[in-house]
């Protein structure tokens, strides 16, 4: 769809460049074949019957070799020397002096209480509410307005198919229904329920635990162990990095759009259209049936061959058409 309306712009410029001819005397013709037009900033020498169309220009694009760095340049271990060790006598703490705590427990006696088992409570009961059933219309989908296929009326649209939409009323919905209606409401009554009780017999602390505290002596020995004179030292020595060679593809000129000369309804008579899509078979890019119609196989097969050969797209251009062999 976007390469056919892509036509039909190019086509209505051209339009307009005809009639700008025709408008002349005939001694004038000479001299209005050729004239210049201003598209999207882009000023264009055209003549009478061409048409132009925004095409696609590809990026162009090198590849740059460099070096790829793999491994820094790096410190590496060259030589080890051990550390040196001396044997010692030490005493060292075996337990650390510390309090050590006594506890002296708790007496008890026994008591009886009253305790509570379910406090005193409130307690509502509910009276129903009562209700009356009645018939009432309850609608189910409002009215609304629908699109229908039609030939005319007075609103109307057009889909992207060409076809005429009417926009026809729907008239409401409803159905009837039972519906309950409160007579008496709901209503409650408070109920006051006594405390329930009763007598328990338990232990209390009559005399409190108590803690008393004792200091313990701090615990040694002697221990014969190694220890460090003079450390292990590292010698290190300094390793190149190391690189290796790769290309990437980078961009020289980005990918752009202009004007240029291209096929369409104005010069794609059917036995143009028929030699490019013979020439587009013959390079391997199937148009479909070779009927001299600008169908979506023809632009199908034409984008194709632009994409393998580079070449501009967007429209059928001039260069595409030279590239295949084809003039018109």
């Amino acid at each position: 769809m976007k390469k056919i309306l892509g036509t039909v712009a190019a086509v209505a410029v051209v339009t307009v460049m005809s009639f700008s001819v025709q408008a002349q005397d005939s001694g004038d013709m000479q001299k209005v074949a050729t004239s210049t037009f201003n598209f999207g900033g882009s000023s264009i020498d055209a003549k009478a019957g061409e048409c132009y169309g925004q095409v696609t220009i590809p990026a162009v694009k090198k590849t740059e070799n460099k070096k790829l760095l793999v491994t820094p340049e790096r410190k590496v271990v060259s030589k080890i020397i051990p550390a040196e060790y001396k044997n010692v006598t030490e005493t060292i703490v075996v337990k650390e002096a510390s309090e050590s705590f006594k506890t002296i427990p708790a007496t008890y006696k026994t008591v009886t209480e009253e305790i509570v088992v379910k406090p005193a409570s409130k307690e509502i009961e509910t009276v129903p509410a009562k209700y009356e059933e009645k018939q009432v219309r309850v609608m189910v989908k409002p009215a609304h307005t629908v699109w229908k296929k039609g030939t005319s009326s007075s609103i109307t649209k057009v889909n992207d198919r060409g076809e005429v939409m009417c926009l026809v009323e729907v008239p409401a919905e409803y159905k009837v229904m039972k519906k309950r209606e409160l007579v008496t409401p709901e209503t409650t009554k408070e109920k006051v329920i006594p405390a329930v009780t009763k007598t328990i017999t338990k232990q209390v602390i009559a005399t409190p635990a108590r803690v008393e505290k004792v200091a313990v002596p701090a615990q040694t020995k002697q221990i014969a162990k190694r220890v460090l004179v003079k450390p292990k030292e590292v010698v290190y020595a300094t390793k190149p990095a190391e690189y290796k060679p790769v290309s990437r593809e980078i961009i020289v000129t980005a990918e752009k759009t202009e004007w240029t000369k291209i096929l369409c309804q104005t010069n794609a008579v059917p036995a143009n259209v028929k030699r490019l899509q013979s020439a587009l078979k013959s390079a391997g890019f199937d148009p479909g049936a070779i009927d001299g119609v600008l169908g979506y196989g023809t632009y199908k097969a034409v984008d194709a061959f632009q994409r393998a050969k580079g070449l501009s797209r967007g429209e059928i251009t001039i260069d595409t058409l030279s590239a295949l062999g084809v003039s018109i």
